[in-house]
C-alpha cells in the first residue's frame, strides 16, 4: 500500500514538474511558441496545431441500477496541454498531453456501501431516493489527472478540417458526492470500492478550431467485486488553440 501511495506521489510530482516546464516554455515569443518543440526544417511542413484544448461535454453513464437516472445537464470540462509531433512531408501527427477533467453528475441516487456479514466483503451501489424525499441538487463529482496520445489527421497544411483519434488515461485525485435538500447541504468523501485509474479511446472531428468531441472509459468507476460497474462516457464541443 505504501509503496503505492509513493507511485502516486511521484506520479504527481512529475505532472506538476511538467506543467511548470511547459508554462515557463510558453513566456517566449509568439512564433517561438506556436513553433513548439523540434520545429520542421521544411517550411512548408505542417506547423504544429490545436496545443491547448478545451472541452465541455454532457457526462454520462451505461449499466446503472434500475431507477437511477442522471439528468441531461450533467456536465464535464477537460483542459488539455499537448506536444505535436508533425511529420515534414505530410499531415498525419503524433500527439502526447496532460491535463485536468472534472466531470459532474447530477442524478436522483444516494451512493450506499453495503457489508456482507458472512465474507465481510463490501459492495458500492447507487439507490434511488424515494420519492417522499424532496431535494434540491444532488451530484457527484469526479476530478481526474490525466494523460493523452492523438494520431492527428489533417485535409491539408493549413489548419482545416481534422480526425483525432486517439486514447486518454487518469488518476482519480478527488470524489465526492453533494446533496442540498430543504434543510441541509452536506458531501462524502472518497467512496468505498471506487477505481482511481481509467482508460479509454478518445476522438476529436473537426475545422479550424472547433471540434466535436467524445470518450469512453473502458475501466469501470468501481472497482470489479467492489460496486456497480458503471461505465462512463461523455460528448461535447472542444476548443482548440495555437
Amino acid at each position: 500500500m505504501l509503496r503505492f501511495k509513493n507511485k502516486i506521489g511521484r506520479t504527481i510530482s512529475i505532472f506538476v514538474f511538467c506543467f511548470l516546464t511547459l508554462s515557463a516554455y510558453s513566456q517566449i515569443s509568439v512564433e517561438e511558441n506556436y513553433m513548439g518543440f523540434f520545429p520542421p526544417k521544411d517550411p512548408d511542413a505542417p506547423p504544429r496545431m490545436h496545443r491547448y484544448m478545451f472541452n465541455i461535454q454532457h457526462v454520462n453513464w451505461f449499466d446503472a441500477p434500475a431507477g437511477v437516472v442522471v439528468e441531461p445537464y450533467s456536465y464535464g470540462f477537460d483542459a488539455f496541454r499537448f506536444i505535436e509531433l508533425p511529420n515534414e512531408k505530410s499531415t498525419f501527427s503524433l500527439a502526447i498531453g496532460f491535463g485536468w477533467s472534472s466531470y459532474h453528475f447530477y442524478n436522483n441516487a444516494a451512493v450506499t456501501t453495503n457489508i456482507d456479514l458472512t465474507t465481510q466483503k463490501e459492495f458500492t451501489t447507487l439507490v434511488p431516493f424515494p420519492d417522499s424525499y424532496q431535494y434540491k441538487r444532488n451530484q457527484l463529482a469526479l476530478h481526474y489527472f490525466d494523460g493523452a496520445f492523438q494520431l492527428r489527421f489533417r485535409t491539408n497544411k493549413k489548419n482545416n478540417i481534422f480526425l483525432y483519434p486517439g486514447f486518454k488515461f487518469g488518476y482519480l485525485f478527488n470524489n465526492h458526492t453533494k446533496t442540498i435538500d430543504n434543510d441541509s447541504k452536506y458531501k462524502v468523501y472518497d467512496m468505498r470500492g471506487i477505481s482511481h485509474l481509467r482508460l479509454g479511446p478518445t476522438i476529436h472531428l473537426g475545422i479550424n478550431r472547433w471540434a466535436f468531441t467524445g470518450f469512453y472509459s473502458l475501466t469501470a468507476l468501481f472497482t470489479e467485486g467492489k460496486g456497480e460497474q458503471l461505465s462512463i462516457f461523455s460528448a461535447g464541443i472542444s476548443f482548440n488553440l495555437f
